[in-house]
Formats: C-alpha cells, structure tokens, sequence
C-alpha cells in the first residue's frame, strides 16, 4: 500500500514522543562507529563546557525519518533533500516531541514539502529545519481490454441523488461497478453506494467539477479504485465546468456519455 497522494493537505501534521536512553546512544554508536566521546564518556563530557554527555545531534534528528516513513506521508515515502539547525544539546533521557507538518504540495511531482521541528520536555526547540519528501505510487495492473472477465466501469457525475442515484442503481443492475461522483453531499452519496452494494461494487469521490484540476483528479481516483472507465455520465455540472473526455478517464474502450 501506498500514502494516498492526493488526501494529505497543506497544515497536516504528525507527532512522535521518544525518551533517549543509554541503549538508544549505544546502539547509534554500533550502527555509525560515531564513538566521539562527547557522546559516550561522562567523565571526558563532564569536562567540557556542556558538564555532561550530549546525545548525538543525528540520533534525535533520525525519528525524523520516521515521522516521514510511518506517519507523514507514511508507506511509500522517499525523503529527498533536508536541512537542520541544531539548537540545544540534547541530554540523556530527554523526551522529545518530533514534528513534521506540511508547507505545500507539489501535485506535477508528487512533492511534499515539510516543516521539522523537535522539542524537549521542557518545551525548548532543539532541533529546527525543513525537508522535501516524494511520496511514490505504486505500479497499477491494469486488465486487460479484451479480458471477458472483466466487469466494466461505470462513472456518474451527481451520482448522490434523484435522476443521478436511479442512474447509478440501473448501470450496477447491469452488472457494472460504478463510481459515485459528488460535490457537497457525502451523506446521499454514500447512501446511492449502500443502496447498490452487492454483487456490483461501489465507491463515492468527491470532486468539485467547476475546477479542472478537481475533474482530472477524479478520474484519476476512479481508474484507481476499479480500472478503466467504460461509461461516462456527465449527469450534474456547473455551465463553466470542464466535461471529462476519454483521456481524462483514462478509458481503454471508447466511453458511452450519457445525458449532461
């Protein structure tokens, strides 16, 4: 599974809390043969200026990477570029609050950009910067046009009530999946995708048809969720809104448009 590219939003944001031991430091050491003594001799640590021993910088920043890899973007993740200012030293059982929130997107790249903070228990920042991270997507397998096993693909624009629900319910008893297009009524449009569930499968996706970049997202999402579109329905849009066309859908067969 991959993050889902186009559900992460500017202002989004992931947390991590860990406590720095001894066996995190020891085990940094093993893995990077960073045995400075700063890091691992009290006695050499207590005779500098810091009194004691510091935590290496990397070590705190590395949970970064995890923020990034499990959380924010999560799966798929491939962090790209990064820069970090190191503020205040960090101690020996510190508890850190790792941050990651994002700054802006990149739809054409699939590019994330990340603000990176770590605070201390104490509420101090100790560790500021900012990254860029690709969130990768996963190869699709397409079936095969001339498959025959292969259901077709149904997607109806206003499918979430009245002509565009009886749509919906009359393309899935003729044994196609279809996709449940909508603008500002999740509620109707997920009950046209209860009312047809069964042997036919359903899914709803929002999509504000007014924007182009919103039109090609959606079939984008359709093809995703089921294959290639088979019919298309332009059953609801605003007078200025951009009708999908065959290569918006992604279709491999010439889609059916129905009534507008």
């Amino acid at each position: 599974m991959f993050a889902d590219f186009d559900a992460i939003k500017v202002g989004d944001t992931r947390t991590l809390t860990r406590t720095i031991s001894e066996a995190d430091v020891r085990r940094f050491v093993e893995m990077t043969g960073d045995d400075n003594p700063l890091h691992v001799d009290r006695a050499y640590a207590e005779a500098t200026s810091f009194r004691d021993i510091v935590v290496h910088g990397m070590l705190g920043a590395s949970f970064i990477s995890t923020v990034i890899g499990t959380q924010l973007p999560g799966p798929g993740a491939l962090w790209v570029a990064q820069n970090l200012e190191f503020l205040l030293p960090v101690r020996l059982g510190d508890t850190l609050q790792v941050s990651c929130a994002v700054t802006a997107k990149h739809d054409r790249d699939r590019l994330l950009e990340l603000d990176t903070t770590i605070v201390n228990q104490s509420g101090q920042m100790v560790l500021s910067g900012s990254g860029k991270v690709k969130v990768l997507e996963g190869r699709k397998a397409q079936p095969a046009a001339s498959d025959p096993g292969r259901r077709r693909v149904a997607l109806v624009t206003g499918g979430g009530g009245g002509i565009g629900r009886a749509i919906c319910q009359r393309l899935a008893q003729g044994g196609m999946d279809v996709v449940v297009a909508y603008n500002g009524r999740a509620d109707r449009a997920q009950a046209t995708v209860e009312a047809i569930a069964g042997p036919a499968r359903a899914v709803a996706i929002q999509a504000d048809l007014a924007s182009a970049e919103a039109a090609a997202v959606l079939a984008k999402r359709a093809a995703q969720a089921f294959g290639p579109i088979d019919v298309l329905v332009n059953n609801a849009s605003p007078p200025s809104a951009p009708r999908l066309s065959p290569s918006l859908a992604g279709a491999t067969s010439r889609p059916t448009s129905m009534c507008r």
